[in-house]
């Protein structure tokens, strides 16, 4: 059984990231977040919390429109192109079924938001931690370029000669080189100086880039079980609709939630995003505690789950032959 799930999974992680959707949102949203320090120069002495803000909430999304597009690839078009019926036919439960897709799919996404959280960790110290310290980080400029450069080469290189993806190449090969760019910036600063290494990472806005991908990961279950019964269109609207109401819902529900019955179902059965949101404490220079990291992970985990579960309820009727 563990052999189909992963052959599953790992099928549809590789149908996903070769998708050229996949490719232009990933380096869409990298550029916005790479010239995102050049927009702040018009801030008012804000430079480092536009720069936090911007990328942040690129990151979500980014994410909730690749959960979507991801969503519909492999599962949408397995189902009417009835492959999903092949695989269903062998010893293979609707339940693993969703469950490898779903795993799949969150990899993808997952990929895609390393790079953009390295991204914005690299915008956020070309801005540097002082609103007046204006020196131009040479490390981290070449830290964006090369790997980006090394990527396109290895895309460019296996496409032509080994007729590889040229998408899936370029991604795959973007994560072992941005990694390691990361870390060697990490043991130098804008003088080329060695410094201890973390010294020169802001790790609240790490802290909130894992946040954020949580907050994706729900809506990446969202939007994969609206895809079970409803077209690309209105999944996405569906899910806009979502990530609006989580964001308000602590205004919305939460405030009336101990005095009021339907506020508190509404409360409950909608995703608290702005919980996931710690862009504000950022901009008070105040830390998150590891704690709240490990709540966050616990109350994502849960809510996809449930969500998950209704995904297998809907899919369970439906028809795929």
């Amino acid at each position: 059984m563990f052999s189909h799930f992963l052959a599953i999974s790992t099928n549809a992680f590789r149908e996903v990231i070769r998708q050229p959707i996949y490719g232009v949102i990933l380096a869409g949203a990298a550029v916005i977040i790479a010239l995102s320090p050049a927009v702040a120069m018009f801030s008012m002495m804000e430079d480092v919390k536009l720069v936090q803000d911007m990328g942040l909430g690129t990151i979500l999304l980014a994410g909730l429109f690749m959960a979507i597009v991801s969503s519909s690839v492999t599962l949408r078009r397995e189902v009417e192109h009835q492959t999903a019926a092949t695989v269903l036919s062998k010893p293979v439960g609707r339940g693993t079924f969703l469950l490898a897709k779903y795993s799949g799919i969150l990899a993808s996404i997952g990929i895609a938001c390393l790079i953009w959280i390295l991204l914005l960790l690299f915008a956020v110290r070309m801005k540097g931690t002082d609103s007046m310290d204006r020196g131009f980080d040479v490390p981290i400029l070449l830290a964006e370029l090369i790997p980006l450069m090394i990527a396109l080469f290895a895309g460019l290189f296996l496409n032509y000669f080994q007729n590889k993806p040229f998408v899936s190449t370029a991604v795959l090969a973007s994560i072992p080189v941005y990694l390691l760019a990361f870390l060697l910036t990490g043991f130098v600063d804008k003088q080329w100086q060695f410094t201890a290494f973390g010294a020169t990472v802001n790790n609240g806005v790490l802290m909130a880039g894992f946040l954020v991908f949580l907050a994706v990961t729900i809506l990446a279950a969202a939007a994969f079980t609206i895809s079970t019964r409803l077209q690309t269109a209105p999944t996405v609207i569906v899910c806009l609709g979502l990530l609006f109401a989580g964001l308000i819902s602590d205004y919305v529900f939460g405030r009336f939630a101990s005095e009021n019955l339907l506020a508190r179902i509404g409360y409950t059965l909608t995703p608290n995003l702005q919980a996931f949101w710690v862009a504000d404490v950022l901009a008070r220079d105040k830390a998150i505690p590891i704690l709240y990291l490990g709540w966050a992970l616990g109350y994502a985990a849960l809510y996809q789950l449930g969500i998950l579960s209704l995904a297998a309820m809907l899919f369970e009727r439906r028809e795929v032959t």
